[in-house]
């Protein structure tokens, strides 16, 4: 709107200057044209273009969907596309139902479901062994991988990371949940906030027949 604005305004005048033919807002047209040209149009178009050449540039060389990439991943790894989501902050992987076909399941509601539900009732503390725990009991019921998804980066034993309306992530045994897990990928390099850290849980001898096959050479 504000470039259509521009033209439309140089055209004006500039037609004026041309046939002297003037509209009553225009009648200095020449004397506009120059003006508004050289001390604000002008200078202000440069500004747009420095700006926007440095947008495309980000975009060209920055993933535009963090959600976008790891949904991409999972779905081109043979060995994950079964497997359930779950993490934390459970909003902020909602959208990778868009980009994949795992099941979500929201550990706080205890449910599948692709997205959450910020009634008062589901605003509650969780910590990283919940995630641990119900990995364990979704991948002995269900019998696939279970990705976490974590989108909290900076994390140290004990630390919270407050959520939307869902309470606070508490980052404990953090240890033992590496033990327990397999880390298979960041996904921390976009424009947005979008950013996670992904974990695979698999039973003890899976987990490292899986290492074994597929991230040895890591």
């Amino acid at each position: 709107m504000l470039f259509g604005f521009t033209i439309m305004l140089y055209w004006i005048a500039l037609h004026g200057i041309q046939t002297k033919n003037f509209p009553a807002l225009f009648k200095h047209g020449q004397i506009i044209f120059y003006t508004v040209l050289f001390a604000f149009l002008l200078p202000f178009l440069f500004q747009q273009i420095l700006i926007n050449t440095v947008t495309v540039r980000e975009e060209a060389v920055v993933e535009k969907s963090t959600a976008q990439a790891l949904g991409k991943y999972l779905t081109t790894n043979k060995q994950l596309q079964k497997a359930i989501i779950i993490g934390s902050p459970e909003y902020a992987i909602e959208p990778i139902a868009y980009y994949s076909k795992n099941n979500i399941y929201l550990v706080q509601e205890k449910r599948f479901r692709n997205f959450v539900n910020f009634a008062k009732q589901f605003q509650k503390d969780s910590n990283l062994m919940e995630l641990l725990e119900t990995a364990k009991g979704l991948n002995s019921k269900y019998k696939v991988p279970i990705v976490i998804v974590l989108g909290h980066f900076g994390v140290l034993e004990g630390k919270a990371f407050p959520s939307i309306y869902r309470g606070n992530f508490v980052f404990n045994n953090i240890g033992k949940f590496k033990e327990e897990t397999a880390k298979l990928a960041e996904f921390n390099y976009d424009l947005g906030d979008e950013i996670y850290q992904v974990f695979l849980y698999l039973p003890p001898d899976e987990l490292r027949s899986y290492r074994k096959k597929y991230m040895e050479l890591r």
